[in-house]
């Protein structure tokens, strides 16, 4: 899943990053990165070390050519508004980890009308919890993984196996 993921989102990362030539109104060189984790729990850090992991491999190391700024609000919904508040307003990205943070993230993106690339993983069901639209077309500058396991081909192999 983490490979996966890290896949589909550094094609789209190099894009993005390499796009964000402004920002606030003066060149930089350095991006801003945020990766906000819902809640510091072994599956989670793995998602936060991959995405870090991933970005260093193709190229985008925090202190040289971005800066990663991770936040964790610990499962504390005020300090996750915060943090998602500051998150869209200085990012030239966004990778949020678990259903709550990407909810709030774009939620705030669409209230501060951003633009800033908004990539999820650790989500169940990305659509019933309003997410994005369809995950065929987000419809918005929203988009991820999910972790939802294809529980009716399971049961089919389980019946196949032990009918």
């Amino acid at each position: 899943m983490k490979k996966l993921f890290i896949a589909l989102v550094m094609s789209i990362l190099v894009l993005a990053l390499g796009a964000c030539s402004v920002n606030g109104g003066k060149k930089e060189n350095v991006k801003e990165v945020y990766i906000i984790e819902y809640v510091s729990v072994p599956a989670l850090d793995d998602a936060r070390d991959g995405i870090i992991a991933g970005l260093k491999e193709k190229g985008f190391e925090d202190g040289k050519n971005i800066k990663i700024t991770v936040m964790n609000p610990e499962a504390e919904a005020a300090k996750l508004q915060q943090m998602a508040e500051t998150a869209v307003q200085k990012a030239d990205i966004i990778f949020c980890i678990a259903t709550p943070v990407a909810q709030v993230v774009a939620n705030e993106v669409e209230k501060q009308f951003s633009d800033v690339p908004v990539f999820f993983t650790a989500v169940t069901d990305p659509v019933a919890s309003g997410i994005i639209e369809n995950a065929q077309r987000p419809g918005k500058n929203v988009s991820g993984t999910n972790d939802l396991n294809p529980v009716g081909d399971q049961v089919a192999l389980l019946k196949e196996i032990n009918p």
